[in-house]
């Protein structure tokens, strides 16, 4: 794939383009919910039913509905 010809160009009227921050991989309760199910999977401790976690992910769904 060719590069784009602004990349070049040293113009600095340009505005460079910038990476978009995902707002969902910067939460907190997703990072932590991540992590615990990262350390959970290896302990071997992998859900076999998933009461805690339907309820964690029902909590977070409230949340961003009153939001």
């Amino acid at each position: 794939m060719a590069e784009p010809d602004y990349i070049e160009d040293d113009n600095p009227e340009l505005i460079r383009p910038q990476k978009l921050i995902n707002p969902v991989k910067t939460s907190r309760n997703h990072q932590d919910l991540h992590r615990e199910l990262l350390m959970n999977q290896k302990r071997g401790l992998a859900p076999q039913n998933k009461p805690e976690l339907q309820k964690v992910m029902e909590k977070r769904k409230r949340d961003q509905v009153i939001k």
